[in-house]
């Protein structure tokens, strides 16, 4: 069995009115599967193609449908949202997509507890998760630490933004605390979301209002094995350090240090521009202004390590080696390379 000529082209690559042309002349099912069993959706879920996916289920697509290993379409959105689609970059934008995707997948009934393959990790539909809590209004949104929490994990996909709900809210004193300890129904928290996203600026100030990098959500896994996960091994270094006092510094000091220091090594930072920061920062009046301007600086540096990320992923677009055994982002690249 295999997509009739063109399809698969269209899904991957062409315009929405191309792929609904070439299904009608073809008279293939919207169902239509490969020889690995995906469906057009699956394929168009894996691409981000947001229109593609629309018109697909506007043409009753069937949202659930899996391949011959246990494959499905919002596994796919998810999958990009956590970094395993080698084409693109885990950034800003991709998340958005994913998001996108996701949330037309859900709203057309797709299921975000289904089983998921045997060779693939439970935190890597954690992204499809969130969406489907935001999608089913699960957070009530009766106190204001309800809405604080939904507002910010909503926000999970976009490190700027996330980052951004979490410092506006931990600024309501009355509730800094109680949100920064706040686990939803499976146990995650925004510490364990801000590990996820590799988000140093809210990572540190969620530690600073008492966070646990040591707390397990349901699964099992802690905010620092998260970092590791989503291959962040640098902020685990402060997820690692922050049960202890480190030197005497606050979270948010220790975080700025180490930042800049992976920020020099990775060459993203030059070494004298990391001297004029701490420079900077020595020359404002009070420890809580010093604070509000390292969260800022961290805020920059997340940025600058996505646009690093990017560049790094473009360039391994053109690069293809055999030797390396599989890993878990291999994951994704052997499903592209099934589709």
């Amino acid at each position: 069995m295999a997509f009739p000529p063109g399809l698969l082209i269209a899904a991957r690559f062409g315009k929405v009115d191309d792929l609904e042309l070439l299904l009608d002349e073809s008279g293939a099912a919207v169902d239509v599967r490969d020889a690995n069993g995906s469906t057009l959706l699956m394929v168009c879920a894996f691409e981000l193609q947001t229109a593609h996916v629309e018109a697909l289920l506007a043409r009753g697509a069937d949202p659930n449908a899996t391949d011959s290993e246990g494959g499905f379409a919002l596994l796919n959105a998810s999958l990009n949202a956590c970094g395993m689609n080698p084409a693109r970059a885990a950034n800003d934008g991709t998340r958005q997509r994913a998001r996108e995707v996701g949330m037309l997948l859900l709203a057309a009934g797709a299921k975000a507890d289904a089983a998921l393959p045997p060779d693939v990790p439970a935190y890597m539909m954690r992204p499809a998760q969130q969406w489907a809590d935001a999608a089913h209004g699960k957070a009530a949104r009766t106190t204001p630490l309800d809405e604080a929490w939904a507002e910010c994990s909503e926000a999970f996909g976009a490190t700027a933004v996330f980052a951004e709900a979490v410092l506006r809210w931990l600024q309501e004193r009355s509730l800094a605390t109680a949100l920064a300890a706040h686990a939803d129904e499976r146990g995650v928290t925004l510490l364990h979301l801000a590990a996820s996203l590799g988000s140093w600026q809210a990572s540190a100030a969620l530690l600073s209002h008492g966070a646990d990098a040591a707390a397990a959500n349901g699964a099992g896994a802690t905010p620092l094995e998260d970092a590791l996960e989503f291959g962040h091994e640098e902020l685990a270094q402060l997820l690692l350090a922050a049960p202890r006092a480190d030197a005497g510094l606050s979270p948010v000091e220790h975080a700025f240090d180490l930042r800049c220091a992976a920020s020099v090594d990775a060459g993203a930072l030059t070494a004298a521009r990391a001297d004029e920061l701490t420079d900077s920062l020595a020359a404002l009046g009070s420890d809580e202004a010093r604070e509000v301007r390292m969260l800022e600086l961290l805020g920059e540096l997340d940025a600058c390590g996505e646009e690093e990320e990017e560049s790094e992923a473009e360039g391994d677009e053109s690069e293809e080696s055999d030797s390396e055994s599989e890993s878990e982002q291999e994951v994704g690249a052997r499903r592209f390379g099934r589709i």
